[in-house]
């Protein structure tokens, strides 16, 4: 997934994010040709989309739970739904 810092009409200057690691983890970096702050950025948007992924699932789950005991027939749902457009 690329980050586009560009919008139409100009440039858009990205917000900074400074993170502070041991000497040891920055000596290990240094080993690898990396762009780090791509590699920072990837895992940011990452953890975001598994985020609201966990909150979607949890919405789901709080409106079956509110559906418990309710017998429905999702066929008869649906046309109940459409009927008033006929």
């Amino acid at each position: 997934m690329y980050y586009n810092m560009y919008k139409q009409g100009g440039y858009e200057l990205a917000t900074p994010l400074v993170v502070r690691i041991p000497p040891e983890i920055r000596q290990e970096m240094l080993k690898f040709k990396l762009n780090w702050s791509e590699e920072v950025r990837k895992a940011i948007i990452e953890r975001i989309n598994q985020l609201k992924r966990e909150q979607s699932y949890k919405e789901m789950d709080q409106i079956h739970a509110s559906m418990k005991g309710r017998r429905t027939n999702a066929t008869e749902e649906v046309l109940r739904w459409r009927r008033p457009r006929w």
